[in-house]
């Protein structure tokens, strides 16, 4: 915590504006907005560095942020840090169109791109300011920005339909079906699949299709194809993970090739999904013994790398040449958590977890974890066994590496 403090001092002292608060009325402009030293964002220009970004969710000393029991109305904050100083500070609530749920905002591109639903419409803020405005209420199965626009995929709130957009404007739209994983960018195109299903004389059935740049393509054109988990493109080639019938475990399809995953014998799978993975993709899923606990896994060119403990759940996974790390959550209350850095176990420190899905990430080989204490201390960021202490009360909500100008 001291070196925390010194950091911060020196780093405010150094640069030519501290945190100071911009003006506005409710709902305009970037009312009660703070931002700080080091802020803003963008990843163009030769020089590029990596910066840890990390979201905090702080609330007013004494509230019970766990139970969270005045959600949408208690006063609390969205706090970005980068590199360790904080930098932006959101309000948060119902009358500020800023939700605390972790999977409501997050940084791309080095900006803090937040989501709200009212009760016709879904809102986009960038930096505290809004950008976005539509008639539809969404769920944001993903964000990219590239320069001055935004892409956002979003998921009907009712489960049934979603709309690819640029700007608040629909590229494309489908009254039914879901998306599956998120939005993301291959080879600088803006990328996503879905599944939707269709009407036969026996039942209904789900077909599949790849978005790339707006061009839909069906995926998954064979008779022996019983359900497609997911599918992603790495470098122009497209991955799909699918079940298929006569063979127990779930295959990975690309191109003419089919590689099928390890499972162990009497297992099945019960979700699996892609991750990226050098220039191919790695499997995160849940399988389970008949009439036995479910065991999450990890596994790289069709084997399992590891196979975590019942009563484990991986919450994060990063990724980079070198391999694979992960937090693990406990879901019983005297486990302790497991930090998994490409083969190493850490235990997460006593009585803390990872919130939310993107609390992990790897920057000059060290692996940093966004950890809330389920107790009443303050969050840390653990680097490779190092602590540092986050002076909010409340919890870290995501983390990320992102690139940006020297």
């Amino acid at each position: 915590m001291k070196h925390f403090l010194v950091m911060l001092t020196a780093a405010l002292a150094t640069l030519s504006c501290g945190l100071h608060e911009i003006g506005g009325e409710v709902n305009k402009g970037n009312n009660d907005v703070w931002t700080g030293p080091a802020g803003g964002g963008g990843t163009s220009g030769p020089a590029m560095r990596s910066r840890c970004y990390v979201t905090c969710l702080d609330y007013p000393e004494g509230y019970d942020w766990r139970a969270d029991r005045e959600k949408g109305s208690v006063k609390c904050s969205l706090v970005v840090y980068s590199d360790g100083v904080p930098v932006m500070k959101v309000p948060v609530g119902d009358d500020y169109e800023v939700s605390s749920d972790p999977d409501m905002h997050r940084i791309v591109s080095g900006h803090l791109i937040t989501d709200y639903a009212t009760a016709s419409e879904t809102v986009v803020k960038m930096d505290g300011l809004e950008r976005l405005r539509y008639p539809a209420r969404e769920i944001m199965a993903g964000v990219v920005v590239k320069e001055d626009d935004i892409y956002t995929l979003g998921q009907s709130r009712s489960g049934d339909g979603f709309s690819l957009r640029l700007n608040g404007e629909v590229i494309l739209e489908r009254a039914s079906g879901h998306v599956l994983g998120s939005l993301y960018e291959d080879n600088n195109a803006v990328c996503f699949a879905f599944a939707e299903k269709v009407a036969s004389a026996e039942e209904d059935i789900e077909r599949y299709y790849h978005v790339c740049d707006g061009k839909v393509e069906q995926v998954g054109l064979r008779d022996d194809v019983q359900k497609i988990w997911d599918v992603m493109a790495r470098n122009g080639r497209v991955f799909i993970l699918a079940s298929l019938t006569g063979i127990k475990a779930p295959v990975i399809i690309c191109e003419d090739g089919l590689q099928a995953i390890e499972m162990p014998s009497s297992a099945s799978v019960r979700s699996c999904r892609l991750f990226p993975l050098g220039e191919g993709c790695g499997v995160e899923g849940m399988y389970s013994f008949i009439g036995r606990y479910q065991y999450n896994a990890i596994w790289i060119d069709g084997t399992i790398h590891k196979a975590f403990d019942v009563g484990h759940l991986i919450s994060s996974l990063t990724m980079t040449d070198k391999g694979v790390s992960c937090l693990v959550n406990p879901l019983g209350r005297l486990d302790k958590g497991i930090i998994f850095r490409n083969g190493e176990e850490f235990e997460m420190p006593e009585g803390y977890s990872s919130i939310g899905g993107c609390n992990a990430a790897i920057v000059d080989g060290i692996l940093y974890a966004g950890l809330s204490s389920m107790r009443k201390n303050k969050p840390v960021l653990w680097k490779d066994g190092a602590i540092d202490t986050l002076d909010v009360h409340g919890f870290i909500s995501g983390l990320s590496i992102e690139k940006v100008r020297k």
